[in-house]
């Protein structure tokens, strides 16, 4: 089977024919289905494909990651289709609603009920790596092994970006409704919605292509909305392209400032935040104890047993991670697993080769999914946490006994040095 980058390059050769059908009917489904849940309506959903294909055609020479050629379709359905809901004005948008109801009860071979309302505005907002990942994984059906291979990772890193795209769908919904499903309800309607994608059929596929390569006429409808989606993405290239312009004359000007002054300068404010571990939410066999000398530390009696949460509250979206001053009683007691609002647990080893007696301070970090089940896979790495503004949840559950931690600290300094902690 050709790859999607092959079939683009013979786009503009006397094969164009061909591969733009062979392209139309790979990933047709993909676009009909975004655009009908997005519209709720068959005739709109037709016309957002037909200006989708064709910004492909005209675009294909420019496009070279083939690997990206599904996200970037499912990115252009979403922007065709917004602006086409634009076009059409506030009140046909509410009856466009109602209608959208009307077809969620008619069709109940559809998952259009499934997914929860705003997933699609929703997806859009993910990072590229964690979007990839949904949108070949679930919304073209692909195989967890063809997903992986598709992306160009192994399957145990594609499992952990989808497990994190997950989680950031979930608290991306979660923010802007007041209600919204767990990570599990969303993989669950995924799934459902995989149940339900396929092909374009081979003649409907055939007769796209023919329009979209302008052997027929589109209608002004579907020409005007292609017209105005590669306006819209001329125009978003170009501001991107004067914000960075304006950010590297600012950081000149700013960098020629501070220069002048940079003696009186000093370094950026970090940001930390101290977590109150008395304020915690326990489950036995997981406790806040005291030592002899009256230290306060977290540590489970049992081995997989209880568990330790606390909440906590950043001001801007950004990278942080989470600091430990953790003991171990010896080199094999020595972890926890963690969650992050909600996510599936990860082993935190906190000292692996770095042993000792002394309390010390320790990032949280996670194991190489790169090579899993081999030695070099617990070669720990710092684990970021992407998080957004607002209110989060850290959880310790308990791994082995003996491992003890007696303070948390969340901060944006990859190299946080504990001096910096107000004591």
């Amino acid at each position: 089977m050709r790859s999607d980058g092959e079939l683009l390059r013979q786009i503009a050769t006397e094969e164009a024919d061909a591969a733009l059908t062979e392209l139309i009917q790979r990933h047709g489904g993909l676009v009909f289905r975004v655009a009908r849940r997005m519209t709720g309506d068959d005739h709109s959903a037709d016309d957002v494909c037909q200006a989708v294909f064709i910004i492909l055609v005209r675009k294909a020479k420019l496009m070279r990651s083939e690997g990206s050629l599904a996200s970037w379709l499912y990115q252009t359905t979403v922007l065709v289709t917004r602006d086409q809901q634009r076009a059409e004005g506030r009140r046909k948008r509410r009856e466009d609603e109602a209608a959208r109801m009307n077809v969620a009860e008619q069709i109940s071979t559809e998952p259009v009920a499934v997914l929860p309302a705003g997933f699609d505005e929703a997806l859009t907002r993910l990072p590229e790596r964690y979007r990839r990942a949904i949108v070949v994984r679930y919304l073209e059906n692909r195989s967890r092994d063809d997903a992986a291979r598709e992306i160009g990772v192994s399957t145990g890193t594609f499992d952990v970006r989808t497990s994190r795209a997950l989680e950031r769908l979930r608290a991306i919904l979660a923010r802007h409704q007041k209600a919204a499903g767990t990570s599990a309800v969303i993989l669950s309607a995924l799934v459902s919605e995989a149940a339900h994608a396929a092909p374009l059929a081979a003649p409907k596929a055939a007769e796209l292509a023919v329009i979209c390569s302008g052997k027929a006429a589109a209608s002004a409808a579907v020409s005007a909305a292609a017209d105005a989606a590669i306006s819209a993405m001329f125009l978003t290239k170009v501001k991107i392209a004067a914000l960075f312009a304006f950010m590297a004359f600012g950081f000149l000007s700013i960098a020629a400032i501070a220069y002048t002054n940079i003696r009186a300068a000093s370094a950026p404010s970090a940001v930390i935040i101290p977590i109150d571990l008395s304020k915690g939410e326990y489950k036995a066999p997981m406790a806040l104890r005291n030592d002899s000398a009256g230290t306060q530390y977290i540590s489970s009696d049992a081995e997989n047993g209880g568990y330790a949460q606390y909440k906590f509250s950043v001001a801007k979206t950004g990278t942080y991670y989470i600091w430990c001053r953790v003991l171990a009683a010896s080199p094999n007691s020595d972890s926890f697993f963690v969650g992050i609002d909600g996510s599936k647990p990860e082993i935190f080893d906190f000292t692996q080769d770095l042993w000792s007696a002394q309390w010390q301070w320790r990032p949280i970090t996670l194991r190489n999914a790169e090579i899993p089940d081999t030695p070099e896979s617990l070669r720990l790495i710092p684990r970021k946490l992407d998080l957004d503004a607002g209110e989060h949840a850290v959880t310790f559950q308990g791994r082995e006994v003996g491992a003890k931690i007696n303070r948390l600290v969340v901060t944006d300094q990859a190299a946080f040095k504990p001096e910096q902690l107000k004591q």
